[in-house]
């Protein structure tokens, strides 16, 4: 009898690929390579199309709590045990990379919450509607007693600051993000706070 749990975890490999090549490509600030990453690999299921951010998520690529078949962390918190082990064990493997682990960290939560923004625009043309859903990493948990995402500033939240300063000479806007609209932006970011606030 086939093990769905072994037939998803194929995709654990691409998975750590995903997350290393955005780590680094938004420590870089390449945003072209992070727009080609997050937007344009598909493939075909059941006849469908599926982008990377719908099939690389943590509820599909670990099913059944199989999460416990890979390394996670044997402390810490279990609201994201398979991010709290990707942030440690990248940590380790990009040190040489990002030597300054507060500079990792800030990177590692960032990557994520964008990679859960430009989901809500990718799969969210109307965000009017309250079905609005995406992924949480482990920044969610993190923040969402200290800051509750919108009432301090968090250190993703001083990355987008930053950003939005430069206008439309933001790499993120120019190179394709959120179809270079900083209204439509705004909008993502705003429905995806809202979410995170309510799944709190």
């Amino acid at each position: 009898e086939k093990d769905i749990r072994l037939e998803k975890l194929q995709f654990y490999p691409p998975y750590l690929l995903f997350y290393s090549i955005g780590i680094c490509s938004l420590e870089a600030k390449n945003f072209n390579l992070l727009f080609s990453l997050l937007t344009k690999p598909q493939r075909r299921e059941n006849e469908r199309r599926r982008t990377i951010l719908q099939s690389l998520q943590v509820g599909d690529v670990f099913v059944h709590e199989s999460h416990k078949l890979v390394p996670t962390p044997k402390e810490g918190n279990n609201k994201t045990p398979v991010n709290d082990y990707l942030f440690s064990f990248f940590g380790d493997q990009l040190k040489d990379l990002i030597p300054d682990s507060r500079r990792f960290e800030k990177t590692f939560d960032t990557f994520e919450y964008l990679a859960g923004l430009v989901y809500i625009d990718q799969n969210h043309v109307d965000l009017s509607h309250n079905r609005i859903r995406g992924p949480v990493g482990r920044f969610w948990w993190k923040y969402e007693d200290e800051f509750d995402l919108n009432e301090k500033t968090t250190p993703i939240d001083e990355f987008f600051q930053k950003g939005l300063s430069q206008g439309y000479e933001w790499g993120l806007i120019k190179s394709g993000f959120f179809n270079g609209s900083i209204d439509r932006f705004n909008e993502c970011k705003v429905a995806y706070d809202n979410y995170l606030k309510n799944i709190g």
